[in-house]
């Protein structure tokens, strides 16, 4: 009952307005519809993620609440973008699911959705047909004849999602799903035509039928897959018919700055990895594209582009003329990459290691052309300092050579808190009791010889709930009072941090000893978690999801973990 009500109350509330405020259009995209609006609570509530049987029955109730909710889903301006959700986010959406919409959706708007459904799955697979047998004029034909079908433009611009079940989530330990959004892959006849390497005769009768080139939200776009094929090809007349295609694209207003995220990996850390035609080129250090691109008018994901080239310079020796090249058109260098959210800078400095450093301080005296050596991202640490804390001597005098200083109390404070966090990490190997008693009065003593802040403060913390060394936590708790994280974090793919509880949920998988030893320590984690709960970290605090670190614990697959925040009761 109180769920009817409340679903009642919301839908009512949220699309009544929404609805109202599309009286004067008659087409409906996915970005500025009312389902951006159902996301929370409604839609998502009903389908998001759910068995097609169910989330049918949920909305067949949903609809059955009230009459305005009903006539609500009977606009015709509400049927397409509605499917198209579903399509995206359901499990099992099939052809056949279009039959149960019928009742509950504008019949006309369902009709011609299953009939342009219909027509681009007997097009994709003449398309797959046409690839297998290296034959491709039954594909031509019945392009041919979309000139003639007033659905041609609904047909050639259908997008489907690739193998949903893989590419809307990523595994966690634990082998469970967690949806996002970024990683869902759409595909379309565009793009499924340059995948199959389709000759350049059907990618120009689709762009003819008017296919949308920038129609993909999330996965690779039609020219992110041709410039790809273009980078890889090893054949001149592979290559050329390549360059036509892409041309082409070009021509029909293909978006150069469209990116797309992927899966992949950075200290054994899962990241999403933004790709663009742009950083496509540089990480194939091929700076024909990157020139032909640049003369194009590419601007977006130069940072992240900088930072490939400079890596590929550190790393593998490449040549610099693609670093300097992208120097050129970069207006601001200390701009974050998508990647890795700091400046390329910053995130050169953190990737340093002894095996690179000396090519990576000549990739950094070409950067610092244009990047500015004070520069504090998120008031975080300037270069210098950021090397001085993470220990990088050949780094932190290149830098004072090209004229960044730090004060002497700073340099006292940042080489002491190299010095504690080495302590903390100690702790977390040594077996000995006695050792750590005796490393832990060396933490205290040093940490009081500290003018500590907030930013200092949760870097230890950090550190220490990393280690489950719930006695540093306890004191730094002591001595400054409850701690907060100084501003709202977010990591892959564990969404928002708003608290330690959170944070500790995010590195409870990459503590390497809990993989296999995890029911050894578990007196450590309610240690930890029976600490924060005790200094006013609430454990019903929700992050961006609307998710508790419990849920999101369970929802991960660490069921120890949120039971012990389960159990706690202050």
């Amino acid at each position: 009952m109180k769920k009817t009500i409340f679903l009642s109350l919301s839908v009512t509330l949220l699309l009544t307005a929404t609805v109202n405020g599309m009286e004067s259009s008659n087409t409906v995209s996915y970005n500025d519809t009312m389902l951006d609006e159902l996301h929370i609570p409604i839609v998502q509530y009903l389908l998001k993620g759910r068995p097609i049987d169910e989330a049918l029955v949920n909305l067949k109730n949903y609809r059955s609440t009230c009459k305005k909710i009903s006539l609500i889903l009977k606009d015709k301006k509400i049927a397409h973008s509605l499917i198209d959700y579903m399509r995206r986010y359901m499990k099992g959406f099939t052809l056949a699911t279009l039959d149960h919409l019928f009742f509950v959706l504008d019949t006309e708007k369902v009709t011609i959705y299953k009939n342009t459904m219909s027509a681009a799955k007997k097009n994709h697979d003449i398309f797959k047909k046409g690839a297998l047998k290296s034959d491709w004029n039954d594909a031509l034909r019945t392009l041919q004849n979309l000139k003639i079908d007033p659905l041609s433009y609904h047909v050639v611009n259908f997008c489907w999602i690739e193998d949903p079940t893989m590419d809307q989530t990523v595994f966690n330990a634990k082998n469970m799903l967690t949806q996002d959004e970024d990683l869902i892959r759409e595909r379309n006849l565009l793009t499924e035509a340059l995948s199959l390497d389709a000759p350049h005769a059907i990618i120009s009768l689709l762009i003819e039928l008017k296919a949308d080139t920038n129609l993909i939200r999330s996965g690779p776009s039609a020219l992110c897959i041709a410039v790809k094929k273009f980078l890889y090809c090893k054949k001149d007349s592979c290559t050329k018919d390549l360059q036509e295609k892409i041309d082409s694209l070009i021509d029909a207003d293909a978006n150069l700055d469209y990116y797309y995220f992927a899966l992949g990996t950075s200290d054994e850390n899962k990241i999403k990895i933004a790709i663009s035609p742009l950083t496509m080129a540089v990480n194939a250090r091929n700076i024909k594209m990157v020139q032909f691109l640049i003369t194009h008018g590419v601007k977006n994901l130069v940072p992240d582009a900088l930072l490939s080239a400079a890596l590929n310079s550190a790393n593998n020796d490449s040549p610099t003329d693609i670093i300097k090249a992208l120097l050129k058109i970069s207006s601001d260098i200390d701009a974050p990459s998508k990647s890795f959210k700091v400046p390329v800078l910053h995130t050169l400095i953190s990737l340093s290691n002894p095996f690179n450093s000396e090519k990576m301080i000549s990739v950094l005296d070409i950067l610092l052309e244009k990047s500015d050596l004070e520069y504090r991202p998120m008031s975080g640490s300037a270069a210098l300092e950021l090397a001085l804390t993470q220990g990088k001597e050949d780094l932190a005098n290149f830098l004072r050579l090209k004229g960044a200083c730090i004060s002497h109390k700073t340099f006292v404070k940042v080489s002491k808190e190299r010095e504690l966090l080495g302590i903390i990490t100690n702790r977390g190997h040594v077996k000995d009791e006695d050792i750590e008693k005796q490393l832990l009065t060396k933490f205290k003593n040093l940490y009081a010889t500290i003018c500590a802040d907030a930013k200092f403060d949760s870097k230890i913390v950090f550190a220490a709930i990393e280690l489950l060394d719930s006695e540093i936590v306890a004191f730094i708790f002591e001595q400054r009072g409850v701690v907060d994280i100084p501003q709202s974090i977010e990591k892959f793919p564990y969404g928002s941090l708003p608290s330690w509880l959170f944070v500790l949920v995010a590195l409870y998988e990459q503590m390497p000893r809990f993989l296999n030893y995890r029911h050894f320590y578990i007196h450590s984690v309610k240690a930890v978690v029976a600490l924060l709960l005790d200094n006013k970290f609430q454990k019903n605090v929700v992050n961006n999801e609307g998710k508790t670190a419990s849920e999101k614990a369970r929802e991960c697959g660490f069921e120890d973990l949120a039971a012990c925040i389960d159990s706690y009761s202050l």
